[in-house]
């Protein structure tokens, strides 16, 4: 039987988180293409207040020279306060400049102009200059009206502000929309073909998401199917591996007993009683493995009550001892001080698994010796350990030991040890089985004591 890995999704929780992430690069991208309209937007208002500029000062300087106005500091005067710019006229044959009174223009700033074209110069101004027919130049200066974006005002801040709020909150709305019916895909998963009910999942979008969620569905439930004709198949195996191992071992005893059944009449006493015996014994085996039958294929909860195991333990050796004297072996059963120990347990499914782990130990010794039960309690719990001085396990049979069927001994059902260890299971103990240094098997059951009589000793 197989064992089925189960992924907890905690342990596969990825390191970013989609609620997280897009909207992190949702608003980065609203930030990045929003700086990117705001230098556009300036440049353009820029490029504009460049091209208003250089259109007063061609307006104004073909106004002067249709009329004909002289060059003069107050005409500078007089245009730099119309126009709001600082005007300076240049004689290059002179090389006189003629401005405003308050201002003047270095030999630098003049070096930079070019004609007909607005230039940037430093202390964030433009410059344009005109020549007329005359070879006069005309200089317009002017500080930039436009200081970049601060200038958009706060009006226009918290239209953008707005609209990144609005971008983030559409940002993570859409990661709602795609992670969380990821996360219950997530979830989902590690319970694909575990019997159960899936949790709900997102079947009914009509996307990629409601694809993977209906395959993962229908997954779930083919392999659940698959699963339940493989039970039903390894059932149907189990029975008839069942069945031709109980027919095996049923035929013997039987033959035995009609054999004898028939001799009685012709028998002197001393015949009788020995096929009478022989009779009694083989129906008792005939018992113990429909009982193991019974036990394996419909096993039921333990009737539990509070009793001793020391008590039931010397029950178990004196029923025992007729058989272990029969092959010459020795039972030794070591108590522990105070001949209590109690548990909380149903006595008759305890009595047949030591039953059946003493008989197999004196089974194990054909030739004789000793079958040693030691008792030894501890903080919470008791180990029962059953010794014997036999060959021991085989290396296969220490790999199948509990594996219902299998047995090495000739005409074992090897029903023995996987209904004892499915009886201590079931009244949360275990059953161990190892070889002691040297010869000899060694068998473990290790049940919990009674709640009321549990503590370490001192």
């Amino acid at each position: 039987m197989g064992s089925n890995m189960v992924l907890n999704p905690s342990d596969q929780r990825p390191a970013t988180s989609l609620r997280i992430l897009i909207p992190l690069l949702f608003a980065l991208f609203v930030a990045l293409g929003t700086s990117g309209l705001l230098l556009v937007f300036e440049h353009r208002q820029q490029t504009e207040e460049c091209d208003a500029f250089a259109e007063l000062a061609r307006v104004n300087t073909a106004f002067m020279e249709r009329t004909k106005l002289p060059r003069t500091r107050q005409m500078a005067d007089r245009l730099s306060e119309v126009i709001g710019a600082e005007v300076f006229f240049r004689d290059p044959d002179a090389k006189r400049i003629v401005g405003p009174a308050d201002a003047s223009l270095p030999d630098g700033l003049i070096a930079l102009a070019v004609e007909s074209e607005v230039v940037d110069v430093p202390g964030n101004r433009l410059l344009i200059m005109f020549t007329d027919e005359l070879g006069v130049q005309t200089l317009f200066l002017r500080k930039r009206r436009f200081g970049g974006l601060l200038d958009l005002g706060p009006e226009a801040w918290m239209a953008v502000g707005f609209f990144w709020l609005l971008s983030i909150g559409l940002g993570y709305g859409l990661s709602r929309w795609v992670s969380a019916p990821l996360r219950s895909l997530v979830k989902a998963l590690p319970k694909v073909g575990v019997s159960g009910q899936l949790p709900v999942l997102p079947a009914k979008r009509r996307d990629e998401i409601g694809a993977l969620a209906r395959v993962i569905k229908e997954t779930h439930d083919k392999l659940l199917d698959e699963r339940e004709r493989r039970r039903q198949a390894e059932r149907l195996a189990l029975l008839g591996r069942m069945a031709t191992g109980i027919a095996h071992e049923i035929r013997n005893p039987a033959a035995a007993i009609r054999l004898h059944a028939e001799l009685l009449d012709a028998s002197d006493l001393k015949s009788m009683a020995q096929s009478r015996k022989l009779i009694l014994d083989e129906a008792q085996r005939l018992e113990n493995l429909v009982s193991q039958w019974v036990n394996f294929s419909r096993p039921e909860p333990p009737v539990t009550r509070t009793m001793n195991l020391i008590s039931m333990m010397r029950d178990v050796v004196e029923a025992m001892n007729p058989q272990a004297r029969h092959m010459n072996v020795e039972i030794r059963m070591r108590e522990p001080e105070g001949g209590e120990i109690l548990v909380q347990a149903d006595r008759h499914r305890l009595h047949q698994v030591f039953t059946n782990l003493t008989l197999n130990a004196i089974q194990a010794m054909p030739k004789g010796g000793m079958v040693d039960i030691g008792i030894v309690p501890d903080c919470d719990k008791v180990e029962i350990a059953i010794k014997d001085q036999g060959s021991g396990f085989s290396e296969s049979a220490l790999e199948r030991a509990g594996e219902a069927f299998f047995s090495e001994r000739e005409g074992g059902l090897g029903l023995g040890l996987a209904v004892a260890s499915d009886i201590c299971m079931a009244h949360g103990g275990s059953l161990t089985v190892e070889n002691k240094p040297g010869n000899g098997a060694c068998i473990r059951v290790v049940l919990p004591k009674h709640p009321g009589q549990s503590g370490c000793l001192s």
